[in-house]
């Protein structure tokens, strides 16, 4: 029985001196938020699998002495999107966790321009290989009771195409000869296929601005970036860039990225006034730059 309690005592303090031999590694971890500007953010809160902390006026923030394993570390902070990293603490190494949180986009959806009785438009398109490069420009006035339109081939800088709508009549000329009147019917259909064109592209990045939306031919996913305001066409702007992509039947996946300068005050306030459309599919991509402006001032020229 003495034996028995004397291995027993031996055991166990032997197990002592190996369980206070084994060293647990501590190390400090040092966390730097910023905002989109690379600007420290202060006040981040922090949240480290139960400890807690909050970034002072340089956006750092220091955990201490934190064994080495895998954690989660969130940030959050009101007006940004929070941030949520799993990091490994090891031995030796120097943690410095910098961590970069994007402004949660607060935004009234973009109104339809062509709701305004009158603007001036300019459509710019090509393709990549600079095989197609044109010029497109639209006055609309009294909604489209009167109109001018322009065609410029930019490659060789050529008015190809001119066509004037006022109230009942219409004319049209090619390459600078002399004007036609034909039917309004006729020259109206000329120049709507022009002026859908342009129409449809705001559409469709406007819409994608404003709503999360699902295609017939696929999903279509997309992030939207607050780059800052910029004076555009005479208006002060707030300049936004969407990227995204989707799936489609023939095309396979198609790279999308837009640029969109939306007004911020004044009377056309949350308007655009300059798109820009990359569509990137396969071995084609195309870009069309639209600028709008001049709104409700706009007069088509006397021909």
């Amino acid at each position: 029985m003495k034996k028995l309690i004397l291995m027993t005592i031996i055991f166990l303090f032997s197990f002592s001196i190996l369980s206070c031999g084994k060293k647990v590694i501590k190390n400090d971890i040092n966390v730097t938020i910023f905002d989109s500007k690379n600007s420290p953010l202060k006040d981040v809160n922090l949240t480290l699998d139960g400890k807690t902390g909050k970034t002072d006026e340089n956006g750092k923030f220091t955990f201490s002495q934190v064994e080495e394993g895998t954690y989660t570390l969130i940030a959050s902070k009101d007006g940004f999107s929070d941030s949520s990293e799993n990091i490994l603490i090891s031995e030796g190494k120097k943690q410095e966790i910098k961590i970069t949180l994007k402004e949660k986009i607060a935004f009234e959806e973009i109104k339809d321009f062509s709701d305004i009785d009158s603007f001036e438009m300019i459509i710019e398109y090509k393709t990549q290989d600079d095989s197609e490069k044109q010029k497109i420009e639209i006055i609309r006035e009294n909604y489209g009771k009167k109109e001018y339109l322009k065609v410029i081939d930019l490659k060789t800088e050529k008015i190809t195409t001119e066509l004037l709508i006022d109230g009942d009549k219409a004319k049209i000329r090619y390459e600078e000869e002399e004007w036609h009147e034909l039917p309004k019917e006729q020259i109206e259909s000329i120049s709507e296929s022009f002026w859908s064109l342009a129409k449809d592209i705001v559409d469709n990045v406007r819409e994608d601005f404003n709503y999360s939306v699902k295609t017939p031919e696929g999903e279509i996913s997309y992030s939207v970036d607050k780059i800052g305001d910029e004076n555009v066409n005479n208006y002060i702007t707030t300049k936004y860039v969407i990227k995204g992509k989707t799936i489609e039947m023939d095309n396979g996946e198609i790279q999308l990225e837009y640029q969109i300068w939306i007004i911020n005050k004044g009377d056309y306030k949350n308007y655009p006034s300059r798109v820009i459309f990359n569509y990137n599919a396969k071995e084609s991509e195309l870009m069309y730059t639209i600028n709008i402006y001049k709104y409700g001032e706009a007069k088509v020229p006397n021909i």
